[in-house]
């Protein structure tokens, strides 16, 4: 019996396929990350703690603490992309990239601010701004650098310009020099504002796409205040509704106590409107000296969180309609004295503190009130050390609990410009281009399980879930089996004109599966048991290409040259163009030329004996396809209870 094309539909419309194609997860609530070595937590919608990967490379992260500075990025779709722990930077295995400074510039003895931004209207850039301690026998003088680190094709470019910012104002002043880094949000045309607090001045930059304008430099002397030559805390900056902005940032008064000031700029960080000073109760000085050490805006502005070093009341805030101090009074409150406060990325806006045991939170920081304290805010238990800096352990100036800078509030994956082929340029897999080979277990007869697959997967670190970006290669002489496992393919990329009845116009096809079949040997194998195909739906709602079988056309179906496809233990092919193809297509669509040299691929789904564990294809396009084959007769695919 000869082999016509024969296919069956799933149930799903044509016009939605188009639909689904092209557009983007509008509403998809990406994670933002928080760096705390060796530990990273995911904030969206609850935190989870996770290992700083540790790499394998010269230089490679070893799981340390941070005792200067650290932080990460991540990627459109939430994940680690990269990160960077006392100056150095590490990739998203924990292998040594660079440091912030660039190779060989200056020997440093650490970093005490480090942010990271995505640079607007670039899928996948990044600026990296940091203030860096020069290593010196007399002196350590701050100096702050920024340099553009890029992700394309699963690699990672620096640039080699790491550029030195002009601080003309500066003075040497002495050893363990602090400097304090914020930045405004994204504006409307895409420039951000940063500033620096440093040696009694506060100097305001003009960030302009990947550059730092230079010439926009405005700054604001503070007197009376000594030099901080050794305080540790923090500087915020936030923007109000009227779109004028405050800053905070505590120095040291008079050599006496340390102040907290804000100041209230216009709309361009030139022209500053007013100030408000507060001062701390207790001496700067002594075995219980009362120093600043953590400060947040609450998300409407209008009340300042701050730690800070005293065993009375050492968390507070700033209450701006009347300028009073008030106090968050918890019993474990001593515990978070050294915490810097970094605000969560969800629904409550939880200030976060750091403490001995773990972080906890302040939730609604717009309605001050000590009843939204939650010690080890969702049980994350992630201890965070007092970092003591430079000069090891006793110097209370220098003592904090390290948490990442951030642009609080603010997510990043809108402003890495989140269209589709920038979500998919930037997301981490597990698999690009893969072809089955012998260096998994030195043999061609395969087993892939979450505990046990060429992909990463061990009995330490499972991986069930895995990514693919290109073909998934099985080739001639291979048995594949994958069991309780995952692999979602990255979709196909069309436009639309928006004309009715125009077709999409295909940007790149998506990701899918080949069965070779054997030239003169056993052709491929490939058994789905318990294991799901599925689309990657974190950038594009769209659909997958789907496995192609490939066959020799004309030759006798039990042939075992044949690439096959066998499905069963609940296996699920969905959200595919053509779920399964016996045969290989051509430009991604069957083939059913009558000279087609490959059809003939065998595809078996389903339980033997019974409705038990039954596999399915779902909304697929075309389940399955058999495209014509010439001179094919008693075909042994086989579909029961599917």
């Amino acid at each position: 019996m000869k082999t016509k094309s024969t296919y069956f539909y799933s149930f799903f419309s044509l016009l939605t396929l188009h639909l689904l194609s092209f557009s983007p997860l509008i509403a998809q609530e990406q994670s933002l990350i928080l760096s705390a070595p060796p530990y990273y937590l995911k904030l969206n919608p609850n935190l989870v703690k996770v290992d700083l990967p540790q790499g394998t490379n010269t230089f490679h992260y070893s799981g340390q603490a941070a005792m200067h500075s650290h932080n990460a990025a991540h990627s459109a779709d939430g994940s680690l992309l990269f990160f960077i722990v006392d100056g150095n930077i590490y990739d998203y295995n924990g292998d040594f990239i660079d440091d912030v400074s660039g190779p060989g510039s200056i020997t440093m003895t650490g970093s005490t601010e480090c942010i990271i931004l995505p640079v607007p209207n670039e899928c996948n850039k990044w600026m990296i701004i940091s203030s860096v301690v020069e290593d010196n026998v007399t002196t350590s003088n701050a100096t702050v650098f920024y340099k553009i680190i890029e992700y394309v094709n699963q690699s990672y470019n620096i640039s080699s310009n790491t550029v030195q910012l002009n601080l003309p104002y500066i003075v040497s002043i002495g050893s363990y020099n602090a400097v304090h880094l914020t930045l405004s949000e994204i504006r409307s045309d895409n420039s951000r504002l940063l500033f620096i607090h440093f040696g009694g001045l506060v100097y305001k930059y003009l960030i302009d796409g990947s550059t730092i304008n230079q010439s926009t430099l405005t700054y604001f002397p503070i007197p009376p205040e000594s030099f901080l030559t050794q305080l540790r805390s923090e500087m915020e900056l936030i923007k109000l509704s009227d779109e004028t902005y405050k800053l905070a940032f505590p120095y040291l008064y008079n050599f006496s106590k340390y102040h907290i000031k804000i100041m209230h700029f216009d709309n361009t960080g030139d022209n500053l409107l007013n100030e408000v000073d507060i001062s701390l109760q207790g001496s700067a000085f002594g075995n219980n000296a009362d120093i600043p050490k953590g400060l947040e805006f609450a998300p409407n502005g209008e009340y300042l969180y701050f730690t800070h070093t005293s065993m009375v009341n050492p968390i507070q805030y700033i209450d701006f309609s009347n300028n009073s101090v008030n106090n968050i009074s918890v019993s474990d409150g001593v515990d978070y004295r050294y915490s810097q406060i970094e605000r969560a990325y969800g629904t409550d806006d939880a200030l976060l503190f750091a403490g001995p045991d773990y972080i906890s939170a302040l939730r609604f920081p717009n309605t001050p009130s000590s009843s939204n304290w939650v010690s080890n805010y969702q049980n994350n238990n992630l201890i965070i050390p007092i970092s003591h800096n430079f000069t090891g352990t006793g110097n209370t100036n220098q003592s904090i609990r390290l948490l990442a800078d951030q642009r609080d509030g603010e997510d990043y994956v809108q402003s890495l410009s989140p269209s589709p082929e920038c979500c998919m340029a930037n997301t981490i897999v597990e698999a690009d281009n893969f072809v089955a080979n012998l260096r998994f277990n030195n043999s061609t007869v395969q087993t892939w399980t979450p505990t046990n697959n060429p992909f990463g997967g061990t009995t330490q670190n499972p991986l069930s879930l895995v990514k693919v970006r290109g073909n998934l290669v099985i080739p001639a002489g291979y048995t594949i089996t994958m069991r309780d496992m995952t692999f979602e393919f990255f979709p196909r990329l069309t436009s639309c004109s928006g004309t009715p009845g125009d077709k999409p116009t295909i940007i790149s096809f998506g990701a899918g599966i080949i069965v070779q079949n054997g030239s003169s040997s056993a052709g491929g194998r490939l058994t789905l048991n318990n294991t799901t195909l599925t689309t990657y739906k974190e950038c594009l709602d769209g659909m997958w290409e789907g496995v192609e079988v490939w066959g020799i056309t004309g030759l006798a179906s039990n042939s075992n040259q044949h690439g096959r496809l066998i499905m069963t233990n609940n296996a699920l092919i969905q959200n595919a163009y053509y779920g399964a193809t016996a045969g290989k297509k051509l430009n991604n669509y069957p083939n059913n030329n009558s000279n087609a040299p490959n059809n003939g691929g065998i595809i078996s789904a389903g339980a033997s004996l019974s409705p038990t564990n039954i596999t399915r294809f779902v909304n697929n396009m075309i389940d399955v396809y058999f495209p014509f084959n010439k001179s094919a007769v008693n075909n042994t695919s086989r579909f029961s209870y599917t």
